[in-house]
């Protein structure tokens, strides 16, 4: 069984949101560009990450 942990994001898991929130609205963002990873670069800084809350199992985040 797996252990999951949800916690408020921190600085570090930045990146990981905005590429789960880049291929959540995958429909939305493939009009402007395919590439999840341009996408979630381009996000990223705009983030307020204290407004985040993620899944974390065994350090990686869900």
């Amino acid at each position: 069984m797996k252990m999951v942990h949800i916690r408020k994001a921190k600085e570090t898991d930045r990146n990981n949101v905005a590429l789960c929130i880049a291929e959540g609205f995958e429909k939305y963002f493939s009009i402007l560009c395919k590439d999840y990873q341009k996408v979630a670069d381009a996000i990223a800084m705009g983030l307020n990450i204290e407004r985040f809350y993620v899944a974390d199992i065994k350090g990686n985040i869900a």
